[in-house]
């Protein structure tokens, strides 16, 4: 996917920020044996897998909240806002941005918009893509942050 280096590029300030407020880290990684999201390319980055005894979470579907385990991880956390970032924009993360304040969850996911990313599409540059979805899912009442506003927090 052209610059998707970007999200491994802020994902370890992402994942050491939140780490450092003592916040866990739970990875959804889709995982569809023999389907589209199985073999290379799949497996969560190198330089974003800090700490390994963080919750790996399959998942075979966009929406991560529909994920049993991750609701139950979240609630057990008693966590409301969960912070999304990773690939790819115009599927997992809008499907689990949009699905994630839906009942019962009814959480208010934030986003960080410099730390997701999409292929390019509809003749557009690789980065307008991840701005028009940014648009769109702030429309849809997703928080927006960038990564420094976050690591400030």
């Amino acid at each position: 996917m052209p610059e998707a280096e970007v999200v491994p590029a802020a994902g370890p300030q992402v994942v050491d920020g939140v780490g450092q407020r003592g916040l866990p880290v739970p990875w959804v990684q889709p995982l569809e044996p023999g389907g589209p999201m199985d073999g290379p390319g799949v497996e969560i980055a190198a330089s974003l897998d800090r700490r390994p005894n963080e919750a790996r979470l399959p998942k075979a579907m966009p929406n991560a909240s529909d994920v049993p385990a991750l609701v139950q991880t979240l609630q057990g956390l008693d966590r409301r806002q969960p912070i999304l970032a990773g690939l790819q924009s115009n599927c997992c993360i809008e499907a689990t941005a949009l699905g994630a304040p839906a009942p019962p969850l009814g959480l208010q996911p934030w986003v960080i918009q410099d730390a997701h990313h999409t292929g390019p599409g509809r003749g557009l540059s690789t980065t307008a893509p991840r701005h028009l979805i940014s648009v769109q899912l702030a429309q849809a009442g997703a928080r927006l942050v960038d990564l420094p506003t976050l690591l400030q927090a």
